[in-house]
């Protein structure tokens, strides 16, 4: 599974925090 983040207004500290939370949940699942 790829995530990708698509014309979002989301900061780039929130952006990365995003990617980890999906990261971590994709090594989880």
């Amino acid at each position: 599974m790829e995530f990708e983040i698509i014309e979002t207004n989301l900061s780039p500290d929130d952006e990365t925090q995003l990617r980890e939370t999906f990261a971590a949940e994709e090594v989880a699942g």
